[in-house]
């Protein structure tokens, strides 16, 4: 090997390669070390899991749950180390939850499975601040005024599920608070404290920097009460019943800024230039611009894209901006989007016709930028304000889930009053995100409508249908016991495969859901309780898809030898329709072919089930002969035996009610109808 010889001609050291920055070699002792250890981190948010699964369930132990804490900690002590500060916040908020004592169950399991998922990617999804000198950004903060550790503790892991980090200040601590505007994205201030002290708070705050965004807690909500807190100048005033997600979303809001900023205008105009001008003078106001040559494609644009503004140019071929103007009136979704008229023709005949086919405005040509841009900002504002007065999720259509919140608590008080049942369903969208990672966001937002629609379109005007949040939408339907609803929800689920089955062949993917139904007071007996009786229940329903299940079917044994209905039915077509039917609405089953083995399992008690659909015309042993074992045997005080026979004579119908039979379906037989009466067998053995 020859030897480095130095500029100079003499033999000088060998040279080593250059030495990696201090940053890097950080990162290579975090990441080895988090090999080291990762093992172990991950039993302890196994621990976590468990514990959280048990508080869901209701049967958490008090010892599980202190060591559970104790893992908390560890975890909360040593992921800022590996770089991961967000799972030190995440485990400190978890250990906060175990100690006091679980009793928010969906929040702890909420924060178990955000460390999960921190955990899965290790350090290398962290930022290391390793002398860099670099200023790494931090997640937006709120600041929380409250002397309440338990709401702190609520609001603390939502905000952390929407990318904001908490702090938690008592009131007389503001005056250690830095600058506020330059430190906090937004403020909640909890009012409700002894005597003016809540509200001295809120002055305080708002005389300090009026430019932070702050809104009132309170649970009193009288017009008196939002008077005061809108004169003091905060941004807004939240119910405290409402639920910590709903609190956090509102902040969110407010902190984003300008409510225009990302606002969505559709401008229709068959004018190449026209509409590239008006495009480009929006686009340069922070909007969003979706541009439409042809009239023929508006309502499906108007379908797509959901705009909060509507740009019509007056002169088009064939329809023109003001006929278009008609047509979108005319529809109840969006009577009250604003509408905006373009036009080169300002004679007041023109201006008229405009208003008279429900205009909100118009804007003359040649545009001018500014008189455009306020003009657009101006209505994109009220089109805001308006729905969210109105309690509408923009992305469906559908109601928002605060104002669900509000009337489902409505709808629980009156169900009380009177002796009503009251059913929640919370559907889900089975495997959106695989939809959104695949196809694009649009394709799932486009799926999300697709089930909003048909669920709206499908269910009685008073049900309350709403956007829960992500891809989960909830269903409150007044009056109406598990049962029913359960068969409401499986038909809709199966009137969804059926139409995307029919559908013309797409690169998009097939859409389905899944529910969890519970009822109100059965399952809950306030509307946080009977959220979580629905959510265990969903959970359990989208382990399998395409399912519904109650929540009181989780308190059932998971035992083969005892299930809800056997079919036996020796035609396999019969029987795979019956048992897909069953399987949808979360009944157990089992299928048997053979008369004489259903005769012996059913008999001996060997396999239990609480209905039998039994078709008369068997191998081995024909009904009649299983039923007649079945009674012999008194199997038929625990069990009720619908018949299924292509004959349906009067003769064959009394042979079978006078062997015990509880009804009789002849076939072809609908499917819907016959589930009913197996709803109806199950609740008369209630």
């Amino acid at each position: 090997m020859s030897t480095p010889v130095s500029s100079a001609g003499e033999p000088g050291p060998a040279r080593e390669p250059p030495p990696r920055a201090r940053g890097d070699r950080v990162l290579d002792a975090l990441s080895t070390l988090w090999e080291k250890h990762r093992a172990v981190n991950l039993e302890r948010i196994a621990s976590l899991e468990a514990v959280a699964l048990a508080a869901v369930e209701g049967t958490v132990e008090d010892g599980a749950r202190l060591r559970a804490a104790g893992d908390a900690h560890k975890l909360a002590g040593s992921l800022g180390t590996f770089g991961l500060a967000e799972g030190t916040r995440l485990a400190r908020r978890i250990e906060r939850l175990l100690d006091d004592g679980c009793r928010d169950a969906l929040q702890l399991s909420e924060a178990t499975t955000a460390l999960r998922d921190l955990l899965e990617h290790g350090p290398e999804q962290a930022t290391v601040a390793a002398d860099a000198g670099e200023e790494h950004a931090t997640a937006p903060r709120i600041l929380l005024v409250t002397p309440d550790e338990r709401l702190a503790a609520r609001l603390d892991v939502a905000a952390v599920a929407r990318g904001f980090e908490l702090e938690t200040r008592e009131t007389a601590g503001l005056g250690t608070v830095g600058s506020l505007a330059t430190t906090f994205a937004a403020a909640i201030v909890d009012v409700d404290q002894p005597g003016d002290r809540g509200l001295d708070a809120l002055k305080t705050l708002i005389a300090r920097d009026a430019s932070l965004p702050a809104l009132a807690l309170a649970r009193d909500a009288s017009f008196t009460d939002r008077l005061r807190v809108a004169r003091l100048g905060a941004r807004g005033f939240l119910a405290r019943d409402l639920s910590a997600d709903v609190i956090v979303a509102a902040v969110a809001d407010v902190a984003r800024g300008d409510p225009a900023a990302g606002a969505t205008v559709l401008v229709v105009d068959d004018d190449d230039v026209a509409r590239d001008l008006v495009g480009e003078v929006l686009r340069g106001d922070g909007l969003l611009v979706v541009e439409v040559a042809e009239a023929a494609t508006v309502w499906q644009r108007l379908e797509d894209v959901r705009p909060d503004v509507v740009l019509l140019d007056v002169t088009m071929p064939e329809v023109d901006g003001i006929d278009i103007c008609r047509v979108i009136r005319g529809d109840a979704r969006w009577n009250s989007i604003p509408v905006l008229i373009l036009t080169a023709h300002t004679d007041a005949e023109t201006i008229r016709a405009a208003f008279a086919a429900g205009a909100d405005d118009y804007v003359a040509k040649p545009v001018v930028a500014p008189e455009l841009q306020a003009r657009v900002r101006a209505h994109v504002q009220r089109s805001q304000l308006v729905r969210a007065e109105a309690g509408t999720d923009s992305l469906t259509g559908l109601t928002s889930r605060r104002r669900a919140e509000q009337a489902l608590s409505d709808l629980m008080r009156l169900a009380g009053r009177h002796g009503q049942p009251l059913s929640l369903a919370l559907v889900d969208i089975d495997g959106l995100k695989r939809i959104n990672d695949r196809y694009g966001h649009a394709a799932g937002d486009a799926a999300l409508r697709r089930v909003g629609t048909l669920i709206l379109a499908s269910l009685r005007q008073e049900d309350v249908v709403a956007r829960w949040g992500g891809d989960e939408l909830a269903i409150g339907m007044f009056g109406t016991p598990s049962g029913d609803a359960v068969e409401r929800v499986a038909e809709l689920i199966e009137e969804l495969r059926e139409a995307e089955h029919r559908a013309i062949p797409s690169e998009a993917p097939a859409v389905s859901f899944s529910a969890g139904v519970a009822q109100f007071p059965d399952d809950g007996a306030d509307l946080e309780a009977l959220l979580r009786a629905a959510d265990r229940a969903l959970y359990a329903a989208k382990a399998r898809r395409a399912r519904v299940v109650t929540a009181s079917r989780l308190e059932l044994a998971d035992d083969p030898a005892d299930v809800d209905v056997v079919v036996v039915e020796d035609d396999d077509a019969v029987s795979d329709i019956l048992v897909h039917a069953l399987d949808t609405r979360g009944y157990a089953s089992r299928r048997l072919a053979d008369g004489a083995e259903a005769a012996e399992l059913l008999a001996t008690g060997r396999l239990r089930a609480r209905v039998v659909l039994l078709d008369i015309g068997l191998p081995g042993l024909d009904g009649f002969g299983v039923l007649r074992r079945l009674r012999d045997a008194g199997r038929l005080d625990d069990c009720r035996v619908i018949v299924l026979t292509f004959r349906a004579g009067e003769a064959e119908i009394v042979q079978a009610l006078e062997l015990g039979a509880a009804d009789h379906v002849a076939k072809p037989f609908s499917v819907p109808v016959l589930m009913k009466r197996v709803q109806h067998a199950l609740q008369t053995l209630r």
